[in-house]
């Protein structure tokens, strides 16, 4: 659809709701956030409630915004209603009828359906203004009439139909006669508040923009006018005469939307009137601010009326609004007789008032034409009009009540008996109301802040905790836990002034700086954001570094540029400028420095002593230069009579080599390996050969003035950014345009890659960062919206492990971001060939690994560092710490089991010798061990003493064996047999199906197996009877394992397969769908709210009734062989056949409390 341009005589509504109209949906600005939470609610659940207070713009968000929107919908009809007064059924029905083209019949539910099956998808039924339903049909009740069908539609099963019903918070506990109707009435509430200020603004300069677009004006807004305004009309702040309601506290940060409407309106008109094309602040104060213009709009249309108009005005007002504030509808013959005149008299003041925008017409559904307030927020100031009105003849009345006053004061106190009874009541409905009203606060705190993750992540985390704070339920502390995943910030660091340079160390001490406006260069700790230094360079700090081996700091501003112990914060060189200084940069080596200013001259300067070695002279003033990675060339920008333009100098002889032709250059930047030189232009991004001065290819599409270009570590790809908002990615071997990363509204002005080339972060002037992938998973997408800065982000750098980023900003802070856009299993140590096994000891602070290099070590996981190298012969099995913690148990292919002091490493006993051990366990007392071999000898061990105890054989390699939790039993596994023996004295009670693994129930009274066949089994454990075959997997079971309260069997495969099993009824629970081959094992956490599983190159973890990844837990190279969790169930465990042993740090895996205590640690910063 289109827009004609004269259709638009003004942006502004004033006190008109937007309407489902393309003029409309283009007018309507500031509400895109609850816009996207509403719809997404709408077309997800089967019932959405939004609500607000009066007046908050509800009809214009639904019609103009979320209706809209859906109409864009493929296969979908769209419905909005809200003639309450006349006969509601009919009139949805007919509204049904005309949005999808049919004549129907039936019930609303035969209806609906009919409308379904029509567009073939689905139908959004929108109930506006449904607090009226109550008003005018509250005799009806939720079992019969329009009420009972509704009702009756919202729980059809299988009904393609999705309902919103919008209507006043003080009109929400309404809604508890349709309780018992409707299940799950409150279960998705949604609050729409006032405007924010930054929806305020853009309400404002939105409007006035489309109507330039449109009709080719050029109208514009003062900026302190847009301020005025917004502070003018603040929640609260307009007081039209709210009698006998009490003070209303001014919300500062949210607006009244129809009030800035109506002032808007008011100040177009008067701009217009007098041939203005700017919208001004002096036309404001002259008109006398924005609550003149509001008392204005009714004080005038009602003044126009004579005085006997006047009378049957207040009249009508007291039948058009009710004691509280709501608006009614009636038709004129009512109004008439309420007023005690002909019909023919209330006519023209409706007319009247009709024309000023105080009443309207509305369709009464069949029941004729009806007149209501024409908008909610108008009631209290009709409400306050008619009581002035009023106010002589009230005190002619008190003068005649006088005289009778014993007759009143009787009267008084019967109605005081009666107004009590009715407080009761009112009371009590009120702690009722105000109870789902915090419920529906929290539902709506949770919409918002779950669809504000990808857009405002730290917003998001804030109104998760509210949600959190106000209904501490699970889907709560869903919502905080993924706020938390999304919140990036770290901390802020703040200066006195703009910041335009963010750096970190490449070698040497983890460090980083800032610098900028204030003069200062504050140079901090990385691990914790500690400052230790500040350096003083004396204005404007215009280039800010470390050098190469992070001992030094070069910092340019003023006259000069310094360089500075980084360490101490000595200043150790000042090197004098011809000029104003521009920038300075080290040389790969750090031996040189290069310094430019406008003094037209570029210098290179011997870093150690200062001493000036070469003058690089240029015509005009030079504003950058850089090193070639060799640090034989020199790259410099400045001006010359033609324009800005990039030379080449030998950096040696100070020869200048090349004047490259181009003009408007805005950077040059060398490629890593120094072949190229990419300058960026107004014009698009040129790559050059330096030595030579050759042109190799042209990069443009034409997205005009590049500001920032950044080869890829590797040189194979050079992103570039500027003045059009975007990012572009090219291939530096052919000049293709690899990726376009759209979505900044003003440029972008440095950009930055990660050390390892996969993730490119982006800095621009419209206050946030972005990170996009490159290489990986997501690639070409956006991963990561880094926002919170008040004003333009300047600068961005990546830290030298990729872990962090920082941004400077324009608002004199910078800010520190985790950068981890995946999970990441970080190294705990490694074995020198494939790590077969690692589990935790028991107070989660040491790890016992078996590797395939003849060792199994013990790691401190605090410290992350090695304790004890444990030797074997050949290759460690298995190796598992005792339940106390003090000692470890080892199987070793060359043919012993050992166990070792964990303290000092030491061993404490051999235990026998014979075929490889694949397998040693502790009993759970810890005062025996079971062990078994590759020939299917099983064995029980005294660990104390190490006595052989009793000797047991299986028929094949025994893989795995398990104690019973009361140590009376032992179960082993092999492929031709499991059993489950008695101890001590080895006899054997039960003969189970071959398996690979087994496991007892936390219990005791089940056993599982993992078979070979893809087939798990649960025995009685007590009798050995099978109870259930759980049909897992195609292929041989790799692991079973019960959670803790044993309801739930966890399997694994060699064909990806993982499944869930209710161990009472062997019914499958759930497919986890995540890995891509064999699972190698899996784990519950010791709370069972969480599960990790062991792929071929990545953990995933999972929420315990998930079928979906929570994370996956990169990190390994090669397959993972096993996944556990610590005793706190904070850190998760792995080890790979690449020899690794990695953990994860788990922050959100804890409850809701050590979730809040996380968020509010993130908001402080």
């Amino acid at each position: 659809m289109s827009v004609a341009a004269g259709t638009v005589p003004t942006p502004f509504k004033g006190l008109a709701a937007f309407q489902d109209t393309e003029l409309d949906a283009l007018l309507f600005c500031g509400r895109e956030r609850e816009r996207d939470v509403v719809v997404a609610n709408l077309m997800a659940s089967r019932l959405t409630v939004l609500y607000g207070p009066s007046g908050v713009g509800k009809t214009s968000l639904l019609r103009a915004a979320v209706a809209h929107s859906l109409r864009a919908v493929h296969d979908a009809a769209v419905v909005v209603f809200s003639s309450w007064a006349g006969d509601p059924k009919r009139g949805l029905h007919a509204a049904i009828e005309d949005a999808v083209g049919f004549e129907g019949g039936g019930t609303l539910t035969e209806t609906l359906a009919a409308a379904a099956g029509i567009v073939g998808g689905d139908v959004y039924v929108i109930l506006d203004q449904f607090e009226e339903l109550f008003l005018y049909h509250e005799s009806e009740g939720a079992q019969g009439g329009f009420a009972g069908e509704l009702a009756t539609a919202i729980r059809e099963p299988g009904l393609r139909a999705n309902f919103l019903l919008g209507l006043r918070e003080d009109t929400l506990a309404k809604l508890d006669a349709f309780k018992g109707r409707i299940p799950n009435l409150f279960a998705n509430y949604l609050r729409l508040d006032h405007l924010d200020r930054r929806g305020g603004r853009a309400a404002i300069l939105g409007p006035v923009e489309r109507y330039n677009e449109l009709t080719g004006e050029s109208v514009r807004v003062e900026p302190e006018l847009v301020e005025a305004v917004l502070d003018q009309v603040a929640a609260g702040k307009v007081d039209v005469g709210q009698a006998g309601r009490g003070g209303v506290q001014a919300d500062e940060q949210r607006v009244e939307a129809p009030y800035l409407q109506l002032v808007m309106e008011r100040l177009w008109e008067a701009e217009r009137e007098a041939g203005s094309t700017v919208l001004r602040l002096a036309t404001l104060l002259e008109l006398g601010g924005a609550e003149a213009i509001v008392r204005a709009h009714l004080e005038q249309a009602l003044g126009r009326l004579g005085p006997e108009e006047q009378d049957v005005a207040a009249t009508m007002f007291d039948h058009l609004v009710t004691p509280s504030g709501s608006k009614i509808a009636h038709r004129p013959q009512d109004l008439a007789q309420y007023a005690s005149v002909p019909e023919d008299e209330v006519v023209p003041v409706l007319s009247a008032l009709g024309r000023e925008r105080i009443v309207r017409a509305v369709d009464g559904s069949g029941a004729g034409e009806r007149y209501e307030i024409f908008h909610d927020v108008l009631a209290d100031a009709v409400l306050a009009w008619r009581a002035r009105r009023q106010l002589e003849r009230e005190r002619q009345r008190a003068r005649r009540r006088q005289r009778s006053l014993l007759l009143v004061t009787g009267a008084t106190l019967l109605a005081l008996a009666a107004m009590t009874a009715v407080a009761v009541y009112a009371l009590t409905q009120r702690s009722h109301a105000r109870s789902e009203a915090h419920q529906a606060r929290a539902r709506a705190l949770e919409a918002t802040a779950f669809a504000e993750l990808s857009r405002d992540p730290q917003r998001a985390l804030a109104d998760a905790v509210d949600a959190a704070r106000a209904d501490p339920s699970l889907r709560a502390e869903g919502v905080l836990r993924r706020a938390l995943i999304e919140s990036r910030l770290r901390r802020v660091l703040p200066a006195l002034g703009p910041i335009s340079l963010v750096s970190y160390t490449t070698h040497g001490p983890r460090r980083m700086l800032t610098a900028g406006a204030d003069g200062r260069v504050r140079i901090y700790l990385t691990r914790d954001g500690r400052l230790v230094r500040t350096l003083r360079q004396g204005g404007p700090v215009k280039a800010a570094s470390f050098s190469p081996d992070g001992k030094l700091v070069l910092t340019a501003g003023g006259r000069a540029a310094t360089v500075w112990d980084a360490a101490s914060g000595r200043r150790l060189r000042t090197l004098p400028q011809r000029g104003s200084a521009t920038s300075a940069t080290f040389s790969p080596g750090g031996r040189l420095v290069l310094t430019t200013s406008t003094g037209r001259t570029a210098d290179v300067w011997r870093t150690s002593t200062g001493r000036l070695l070469r003058r690089l002279r240029h015509p005009g003033a030079v504003f950058g230069g850089a090193f070639s990675p060799d640090g034989r060339l020199v790259a410099t920008v400045g001006a010359d009579r033609s324009g800005h333009r990039a030379r080449v100098f030998d950096a040696r002889s100070g020869r200048l080599l090349h004047v490259l032709p181009r003009i408007g250059v805005t950077g040059a930047t060398f490629s890593p390996d120094g072949r190229l030189l990419a300058e960026t232009t107004y014009a698009g991004t040129f790559l050059w050969r330096p030595r030579e001065g050759r042109l190799v290819r042209v990069l443009d599409d034409g997205g005009g003035k590049v500001d920032a270009a950044a080869f890829s570590p590797d040189g194979t790809l050079l992103a570039t950014a500027g003045e059009d908002g975007a990012v572009r990615v090219w291939t530096v071997d052919d000049g293709d345009r690899l990726y376009y990363f759209s979505g900044h509204t003003n440029p972008v002005v440095a950009v930055a890659w990660s050390p390892d080339g996969r993730f490119l972060a982006d800095a621009s002037l419209d206050r946030t960062a972005h990170v996009s992938e490159v290489k990986g998973v997501e690639v070409g997408e956006r991963v990561a919206n880094l926002v919170g800065h008040r004003a333009g982000v300047t600068s961005i750098a990546y830290s030298r492990d990729g872990a962090s980023l920082v941004t400077g900003s324009a608002d004199g802070s910078a800010r520190v971001w985790d950068a981890r856009v995946e999970q990441e299993l970080r190294p705990l140590g490694s074995h020198h060939g494939g790590a077969v096994t690692a589990s935790f000891g028991a107070g989660g602070g040491l790890v016992v690994s078996a590797g395939r290099d003849g060792t199994a070590r013990i790691w401190d996981v605090r410290g992350r560092r090695l304790l004890h190298t444990l030797r074997h012969r050949g290759p460690v099995n298995d190796a598992r710490f005792s339940p106390d913690g003090r000692l470890v148990v080892t199987a070793g292919a060359d043919g012993r089991a050992r166990i070792w002091s964990t303290a000092s490493g030491a061993l404490q006993r051999a235990l026998g010798g014979g075929g490889p051990v694949l397998v040693a366990r502790f009993s759970p007392d810890g005062t025996l061990v079971v062990t078994g071999r590759a020939d299917g000898e099983v064995q029980l061990w005294s660990a104390g003493a190490g006595r052989l105890v009793a000797t047991m054989k299986a028929p094949g390699r025994v893989t795995d064996a398990a104690f019973a939790p009361d140590g009376k039993s032992v179960v082993t596994a092999s492929a031709r047999g499991s059993f489950v023996w008695s101890v001590p004295s080895g006899r054997r009670l039960h003969a189970l199906a071959g398996a690979s693994r087994v496991a007892f129930s936390p219990d005791g009274r089940l056993v599982a197996t993992a078979g070979g066949d893809g087939a798990a089994r649960v025995w009685d454990a007590a009798t050995g009877k099978l109870r259930h075959v759980l049909p897992a997997s195609g292929r041989g079971l790799t692991d079973v394992v019960f959670s803790p309260d044993g309801r739930t069997l966890l399997t694994t495969s060699l064909e990806r397969d993982v499944m869930t099993w209710d161990t009472r009824t062997g019914k499958r629970l759930h497919v986890l769908v995540g890995h891509f081959g064999t699972v190698s094992g899996g784990a519950f956490s010791p709370d069972g709210r969480w599960i990790v599983t062991a792929g071929p190159i990545s953990a995933i973890l999972w929420r315990t009734g998930a079928e979906r990844p929570f994370f996956y837990l990169r990190g390994d190279t090669k397959l993972l062989t096993a996944v556990s969790f610590s005793p706190d169930g904070r850190l998760v465990l792995s080890s790979s056949d690449d020899g690794s042993v990695r953990l994860y740090t788990c922050e959100v895996c804890g409850g809701l409390q050590d979730l809040l205590r996380l968020a509010e640690q993130r908001l402080r910063r």
